[in-house]
């Protein structure tokens, strides 16, 4: 399925080659969207596209389009339906500066404590890029569905830490072990998820800012 900027989709049938010509990516960037990494959440990021593998969110992203695999699937569909709601709602955003800040402090922006020098940058409203809007929506929709696994999971644990309390046998020991494995794997893949928006991914949406600023003047 193809997303445009505007929220608007189409059913697109693409071979392996087509994709990678419209893309502008490597052959080999399609391997995390496999079966064999289908499981295992990255994110590549090219000079003309991101390669987007969060949970079951499979989608290539360049600066127009969203192409997504398996739009169809049950944990998908809460993507798409996001996607159309608020890629027509995204705006640009405004860097507010504080009155008191001087001249200096003007002109650089600040990450986690650092200062990037951002001398010339316009002010006003500054439009965030569409792959990250695409990014900032799979994350949030990724976050959910992982949050409502944890839930599930701590409604299923407490009868089960209960029922040992009061009764220690071998069957409630493997209930309990059978719960902790799955606990295990379920902070497996958070800490996954959590690892793809390092400080250099801030840093990056810093410097866009920047060289957009740059590029309207």
């Amino acid at each position: 399925m193809r997303f445009d900027r505007e929220g608007q989709s189409e059913i697109l049938e693409c071979d392996k080659n087509a994709i990678i010509k419209r893309a502008a990516i490597p052959a080999r960037d399609l391997r995390i969207l496999g079966p064999v990494f289908s499981h295992s959440s990255n994110i590549l990021a090219r000079e003309k596209a991101m390669v987007v593998n969060l949970e079951f969110i499979k989608a290539i992203v360049t600066a127009e389009e969203v192409l997504l695999l398996d739009p169809l699937s049950q944990e998908v569909l809460p993507f798409v339906d996001q996607l159309r709601r608020q890629l027509p709602l995204k705006s640009p955003f405004r860097i507010h500066e504080p009155d008191h800040t001087d001249k200096q402090t003007k002109e650089m922006c600040s990450i986690d404590g650092q200062w990037l020098n951002v001398n010339g940058a316009s002010e006003g409203e500054c439009e965030l890029p569409f792959e990250f809007q695409v990014l900032e929506i799979a994350l949030e929709v990724v976050c959910s569905y992982l949050d409502s696994n944890v839930a599930d999971l701590e409604r299923v644990a407490y009868p089960v830490l209960d029922e040992l309390a009061m009764n220690v046998s071998t069957k409630n020991l493997e209930r309990v072990r059978s719960l902790k494995s799955n606990l295990t794997r379920l902070l497996a893949r958070v800490q996954k998820v959590s690892d793809l928006v390092p400080k250099p991914l801030r840093y990056l949406l810093c410097i866009i800012f920047v060289w957009k600023s740059f590029r309207s003047r």
